[in-house]
């Protein structure tokens, strides 16, 4: 059985989304919307992430064609990611202990297999956010991409344009929020400094997300991201430094001269 993961270009609304399919709203972040499409399920998170159950690739665009009508926009989308499971009380392949194992992950084929004798729902719904997780930072990373080529074009404007500075506006400023935004919403909406609940409530849960967790590189991503918008906001705010000094350094310049003004206007008046 194939699970995909698509990834979004913006967070969808929730609360239109909710009142069209006739679903209360999620209380949890992390918790995703449920909702049925030909028979199989359809989780969409909160952080611009659906991941689809048993659906082949036509059957994805379809859905993302009825959201945006329910939406009344187009809805834009990036890659997908893709990973097969089956439930099984069968052994995969020669292995010992399988009796004694709730899953084995072929991370070569990108398979789970999951021992029908301990399998809970809970498994799949943790499988399907570390899915979610991957796929919205591949949204950031792609932003952070976009922003480093900003700082790029930032620095060239701010060479030609130097000697502008202290009457110029602080467009760093702007920019400066903007990553700050960026991180909080990383950090905050995709929990990847942290567990989702069912990983603390199960030990299989647990081990499932660490591992799928290596698999996608999780925590390399995230810090290689992180170091993107470290690199930028250190720029900007560097940025930001210098105009201040050009505008004190004018500034200081004025005062002198005007006071030589005031000397110079009271010789001649004499």
């Amino acid at each position: 059985m194939k699970i995909i993961a698509l990834e979004l270009s913006e967070n969808p609304d929730f609360s239109i989304i909710c009142k069209a399919y006739g679903l209360a709203q999620l209380t949890r972040w992390e918790d995703p919307l449920i909702l049925e499409f030909l028979e199989r399920n359809i989780h969409i998170y909160q952080f611009g992430a659906v991941i689809f159950f048993e659906h082949t690739e036509k059957e994805v665009f379809d859905f993302i064609i009825e959201l945006g009508s329910k939406l009344n926009k187009k809805i834009s989308y990036g890659k997908m990611d893709y990973l097969n499971f089956s439930i099984s009380s069968e052994q995969p392949y020669e292995m010992k202990n399988w009796d004694n194992e709730e899953f084995i992950f072929d991370r070569y084929e990108e398979f789970i297999y999951f021992n029908e004798k301990f399998y809970s729902q809970k498994f799949l719904k943790t499988v399907s956010f570390i899915l979610a997780q991957s796929s919205a930072l591949e949204r950031y990373n792609r932003a952070t991409e976009e922003l480093e080529n900003e700082v790029e074009r930032t620095m060239s404007w701010f060479k030609k344009n130097k000697l502008f500075l202290p009457v110029i506006m602080n467009k760093s400023l702007d920019k400066t929020l903007a990553i700050l935004k960026t991180r909080h919403t990383i950090v905050s909406d995709l929990m990847i400094l942290d567990k989702p609940a069912s990983a603390w409530e199960s030990s299989v849960c647990d081990e499932l997300y660490e591992t799928l967790g290596r698999h996608f590189e999780l925590s390399r991503r995230y810090k290689n991201i992180s170091m993107k918008l470290d690199y930028a906001l250190e720029t900007y705010n560097t940025l930001s430094e210098i105009i201040g000094h050009s505008r004190a350094n004018f500034l200081e310049l004025l005062i002198v001269i005007m006071i030589l003004w005031e000397i110079i206007w009271e010789f001649i008046k004499r």
